[in-house]
């Protein structure tokens, strides 16, 4: 009873994000865990407490979505039926994920594609400087605010690399922005994940500015 959703506004592998409101009527971004995915209960509670402690760790920058709460034991009701849902509530970016914008309108002129660029890349250093790496950077996880400011998303793929030399052995990702040392990653390899977030950040870069690459 603490939220009303109001529409589907994304989807992602394991998860599917909604607008909604709260008795004050203001608006947010939930995201949940799919329950068509078939995961276990455990499972998506971890999930959803993963990400979240992720955030407390990292905090807040102008660049980097805000997270507010998380239920991982949250209930759902849809026409009298009482569903188990596992959630995270996040800031609503109103105008989308920057990956529509380049469908919609095809590459971005230079001077704005600099302005964006520099906004990621100062999100991205922020999360080096945690030692944390994001590891799926990509337009769909780059959110516009109402003034167009870029917001860094979906932090469930990360990891803090701190204790292992900025070096980890996570095969994840998204094959269009993936460096060939996640592609061709090995049994018992590492590669650096702070360096595998500057090539993704690059693919990006290329994408806005070329709208395909």
């Amino acid at each position: 009873n603490t939220y009303t959703l109001k529409e589907i506004i994304g989807f992602g592998g394991s998860s599917k994000v909604f607008s909604g409101v709260d008795s004050t009527n203001t608006k947010y971004a939930i995201k949940a865990i799919r329950n068509d995915r078939g995961y276990a209960d455990e499972l998506a509670s971890m999930m959803v407490l993963r990400e979240y402690v992720v955030m407390e760790h990292i905090g807040q920058h102008p660049n980097i979505i805000q997270h507010f709460n998380c239920n991982p034991e949250g209930v759902l009701e849809v026409e009298g039926d009482i569903q188990k849902v596992c959630y995270n509530t996040m800031e609503y970016c109103q105008n989308g994920a920057l990956s529509t914008i380049v469908k919609r309108t095809g590459p971005v002129e230079e001077a704005i594609s600099r302005f964006m660029f520099i906004q990621m890349a100062s999100a991205v250093e922020f999360l080096h400087s945690k030692q944390f790496a994001h590891l799926d950077l990509k337009l769909e996880n780059i959110l516009l605010d109402d003034c167009f400011n870029l917001k860094v998303a979906d932090f469930g793929a990360g990891v803090n690399v701190k204790c292992t030399n900025g070096r980890t052995d996570k095969k994840i990702g998204t094959p269009l922005y993936m460096p060939p040392e996640i592609k061709n990653l090995k049994a018992g390899e590492t590669y650096d994940g702070l360096k595998a977030d500057i090539y993704s950040l690059g693919a990006t870069l290329c994408l806005l500015l070329m709208g395909e690459l």
